[in-house]
């Protein structure tokens, strides 16, 4: 009787961890690429042979720890795949940076270098732990030099980035970010030059990074003077310069982007894009002076072309003194016709009765109140002036009937009728104080329609004792 023969695949159980070796000490913070590959040139430079260590980096590009790859001959040191990825996988490393010395003192970059950091980059993209750079320091001197700064080619292109020596200041900073920004930026944006320039708005202003499609046609995209107050605050909660621009990056994809975006200095494109806006007169005279505007009583009526509007991001370029007089040569009370012609095509009227008069108001009494905006919404405050609507808003609420401009977006009518001013502006005025956000407070002051004669005028300050009822 044959013996029953039992045949087995033995399990493997796998415990692998990280054990902490001897620590590098520095006197200021390693929280970049930079100051760890520093941190370690300043021992590599001692060796009498080539030594490779990696330092693994989390997705921020933030050090995570190094370790020591191998001690090669004085002429080269090969680079073992199997242990250099072995401590990324067991850090979560989701970037890893090589440094090796080169003992004679030379930083020129070697055929095997080359070789090298081409085969660690091919094997990094297989595993999705990308290479970000090699760098190669001289033996005694310390001396730095990167590879990826001269053969880019050979990196992933989403990881070309690095943090300047040194704490950057304010310039340095915005120089880091233009020369940085375009190399990991959403392909779309790299057919564009990336520009920096100061931006006004009604609500601030900032030094903005603009991404220029053409002669013209640039679109704002990014808020420099926030990314800098972010980067000197990073010390303190650990984040990169280089964790701050990817994540800039990152965010150019939620903003609104036309893949062909009007030519600003081209009428025939610009034209079916315009739309009007207002805004208080009195408060943004440093913004009107350098573009076209309608005074309307203490608003001001503006010119904007429509860029894109994409995941909640409206984008729009204002339209500037130059552009009317150097590209479009047209009269401004033309470009006001169109811009109204076309405001009422792109963003149509809207006209609704507020809760409060449907729920307070008698059946048998006309309507007190109506508010005036767009369907988007946004910049409804100018639909007011849209063709026919006043004398619409006139017919709904049966006579005269005063305008309150609440914000930028909208306008409430209250019928003449029994209304006493002096309340509806104590309530304009609150209501701009408590409730309306910076930027989109557009006046404190009344306005008045006169219904049989359809004029439109701002109430004057000995006018509110009176009585127009």
């Amino acid at each position: 009787m044959s013996e029953k023969m039992e045949y087995c695949l033995k399990e493997a159980k796998i415990r692998l961890c990280v054990s902490e070796g001897p620590s590098l000490l520095s006197r200021e913070p390693v929280d970049t690429a930079s100051a760890a590959a520093e941190l370690l040139a300043h021992e590599l430079r001692a060796m009498d042979r080539e030594a490779v260590c990696v330092i693994n980096l989390d997705t921020g590009l933030k050090p995570i720890n190094y370790s020591l790859v191998t001690v090669g001959s004085l002429n080269e040191s090969l680079v073992p795949m199997e242990s250099l990825f072995k401590s990324a996988i067991l850090s979560n490393a989701a970037n890893i940076m090589l440094v090796h010395n080169h003992p004679a003192g030379s930083v020129s970059v070697s055929d095997a270098d080359l070789a090298a950091t081409k085969q660690v980059a091919e094997a990094g993209s297989l595993l999705n732990i990308p290479l970000v750079d090699h760098i190669i320091v001289a033996g005694v001197s310390g001396e730095r030099k990167s590879i990826r700064s001269e053969y880019a080619d050979l990196f992933p292109e989403n990881t070309r980035v690095f943090a300047r020596e040194g704490k950057m200041d304010k310039e340095e900073f915005f120089e880091y970010v233009l020369e940085e920004l375009p190399k990991i930026a959403p392909g779309k944006y790299r057919s564009g030059e990336f520009r920096i320039r100061k931006v006004d708005k009604p609500s601030e202003s900032y030094t903005g990074l603009y991404c220029s499609f053409g002669e013209g046609n640039p679109s704002p995209v990014l808020d420099l003077d926030l990314l800098y107050l972010r980067y000197t605050e990073s010390r303190e909660n650990g984040q990169s310069a280089e964790g701050i621009l990817r994540e800039a990056a990152a965010s150019l994809e939620r903003f609104p982007f036309m893949e062909r975006l009007p030519d600003m200095s081209d009428y025939g494109q610009v034209r079916e894009k315009l739309f009007i806006r207002m805004m208080d007169l009195e408060s943004n005279m440093h913004i009107l002076q350098e573009c076209p505007y309608k005074k309307i009583g203490g608003m001001a009526m503006t010119c904007y072309c429509f860029c894109g509007d994409r995941n909640g991001y409206f984008s729009s370029a204002r339209i500037m003194n130059f552009m009317v007089r150097d590209y479009y040569r047209i009269a401004p009370e033309q470009l006001f016709e169109d811009a109204i012609s076309s405001s009422v095509k792109l963003f149509p009227a809207e006209i609704g009765v507020l809760a409060e008069d449907v729920f307070k108001r008698p059946s048998d009494e006309p309507l007190r109140m109506v508010y005036i905006t767009n369907r988007k919404k946004l910049n409804g405050a100018s639909a007011l002036f849209y063709p026919g609507v006043m004398e619409h808003v006139g017919e709904m609420l049966k006579g005269d009937y005063y305008v309150i401009p609440s914000s930028i977006h909208e306008m409430i009518a209250v019928r003449a009728k029994d209304t006493d001013i002096s309340v509806l502006r104590k309530m304009l005025k609150k209501g701009n104080r408590e409730l309306i956000e910076e930027g989109e407070w557009l006046s404190d002051d009344l306005y008045y329609y006169d219904a049989e004669k359809q004029e439109f005028r701002m109430i004057t300050e000995g006018e509110y004792t009176k009585n127009y009822s």
